[in-house]
């Protein structure tokens, strides 16, 4: 039985074979497993218990998505248990997502939006001061209905830098 992280490299193997840089596909347990992930999940974890913005940026994360789920409703005890859900993850992904893929020395992420809120808020603390030209963003969008052209993509300006 094929894994979904297999069958997800296959599906979307038209629109990375466009990319003309290098590419490697990292499975999650690589980064969970990484000997820096415990250090990381651990500073985030303090973060998130000890300012007060950090943790308002990753419950915004988590309610903006709970909103985007039609089929809950707000204060409901499954609404209740997927903010659970939710947090969880964001707790579990904004080490990974940030302050571990720095250290690869990546300059770029592109993903299919801009960060969120707590992607952002993990980005301002682990990395914008030491080294602002890692991880800046491109949000790439992929249309699921046609077999691509042409990728479009979209970043900020101001993370742009002559070379």
């Amino acid at each position: 039985m094929p894994l979904l992280g297999d069958e997800w490299i296959e599906r979307n193997k038209n629109a990375y074979d466009y990319l003309t840089i290098p590419l490697k596909v990292y499975r999650w347990d690589y980064w969970l497993n990484n000997k820096n992930y415990g250090f990381y999940r651990e500073e985030v974890n303090r973060l998130y218990e000890s300012n007060e913005m950090f943790k308002a940026a990753l419950n915004m994360s988590a309610e903006k998505f709970l909103l985007r789920q039609d089929t809950l409703v707000k204060g409901s005890d499954k609404y209740q248990k997927a903010q659970q859900l939710s947090m969880r993850y964001l707790l579990e992904e904004c080490p990974v997502l940030v302050p571990l893929w720095a250290q690869t020395k990546c300059e770029f992420i592109i993903y299919p939006r801009f960060r969120t809120m707590a992607m952002s808020a993990t980005y301002e603390h682990f990395i914008k001061c030491e080294n602002s030209f890692l991880l800046r963003e491109i949000a790439l969008k992929f249309n699921h209905r046609v077999k691509p052209k042409k990728l479009s993509f979209s970043y900020i300006k101001s993370q742009v830098r002559n070379v």
